[in-house]
């Protein structure tokens, strides 16, 4: 139950951040081939920190995958963690005609630590104007249902219970260095 919180969460955090973009799945950690030169620019080495540790981050393509690499193990020294397969892009259409990738998101293998950090995947928001990256893993989040009672004009009450989650991320800011 925990989880499908956390996936709404995710989800309505998704939205906020990227606004009306277009979310594409990835199938095999493929991209579309219309969507290729739309990362090209992406691609390169890039250096900053993540969770306040100093750490680099690049981005190639092989044939039509993206893949990410780091410098370090994003979760900690002994996870022993690794980034995966492209999941999915967003993308923005410009001016009607040509798009923007905002967003990828690529699966996670937490490694030792499945049991501390919540997050399945790691989010990469872009800018192409400053030539940087901001990367995201959520660390913990905890969900409580809130309920209220509440009287209907028939006389009879009802138990209103929603979700208040609050979630915790590791996070970092990458600057292209080529």
């Amino acid at each position: 139950m925990r989880m499908y919180f956390v996936s709404a969460l995710l989800i309505a955090q998704s939205i906020v951040m990227i606004g009306c973009n277009h979310r594409v799945d990835i199938r095999n950690g493929e991209l579309p081939s219309d969507l290729i030169p739309f990362a090209e620019q992406f691609v390169g080495n890039y250096s900053g920190d993540f969770n306040g540790q100093p750490a680099n981050l690049s981005l190639e393509l092989q044939g039509n995958k993206l893949i990410a690499n780091t410098s370090r193990d994003f979760l900690g020294r002994d996870c022993l963690s690794s980034i995966k397969d492209l999941e999915s892009v967003s993308i923005k259409r410009k001016k009607k005609v040509n798009k923007a990738l905002v967003q990828a998101s690529f699966a996670l293998n937490k490694g030792r630590c499945n049991s501390e950090i919540d997050g399945q995947y790691l989010h990469l928001s872009f800018d192409s104007k400053k030539h940087k990256i901001r990367a995201e893993i959520v660390k913990n989040s905890d969900c409580i249902d809130i309920c209220t009672t509440t009287s209907g004009s028939d006389g009879y009450s009802s138990i209103v219970c929603a979700p208040e989650c609050s979630v915790d991320y590791l996070w970092g800011s990458f600057k292209k260095t080529e």
